[in-house]
């Protein structure tokens, strides 16, 4: 499923991961300028800072090179920040492809449940395929009962002209 949702979703993940680089790149030439000459021993080049910035954006922060000035300071707080709403941006991403996923499957399931019990009978061969179904999409007997007492009520109310 999670990997499902990622290539759903990858297209998103691109742009993301594209405002990223973008991120590092750009805060990594100020965090140079901005620190090279006060710490030219931590921050000899653009690719060190790289190193630096890429450790600030994903929030693990090694503490191997910290800002001593207040423009690397202030730029070190913008770039976790960054760092931050990045995690976020990618997480939420996921999180509502794999939601989508999630009811997809559902409303699969209960499509089938509908086609089931469109004549008021369960066959054998129909319980079979909502059983592999079931399996299949991970529902547990809980959420199959509730979906199946759902269909089963409207298609009552249909047949009573409600």
């Amino acid at each position: 499923d999670l990997v499902r949702a990622v290539v759903a979703e990858r297209r998103s993940l691109l742009a993301t991961l594209y405002i990223l680089a973008i991120a590092v790149t750009l805060t990594s030439a100020l965090m140079y300028y901005a620190e090279g000459a006060a710490q030219p021993e931590k921050l000899p080049s653009i690719a060190h800072a790289i190193y630096w910035s890429l450790i600030t954006l994903t929030t693990v922060g090694y503490g191997d090179i910290s800002p001593v000035t207040n423009i690397g300071q202030m730029l070190a707080t913008i770039t976790a920040l960054l760092g931050v709403s990045t995690v976020a941006l990618i997480t939420g991403i996921v999180a509502s492809s794999f939601a989508n996923q999630v009811a997809r499957r559902r409303m699969i399931f209960e499509e089938e449940l509908k086609i089931a019990y469109a004549d008021g009978v369960l066959s054998e061969d129909e319980r079979e395929i909502l059983d592999q179904l079931s399996t299949k999409f991970d529902l547990s007997d809980e959420e199959v009962r509730h979906m199946r007492n759902r269909v089963i009520e409207q298609r009552l109310r249909r047949e009573h002209g409600q």
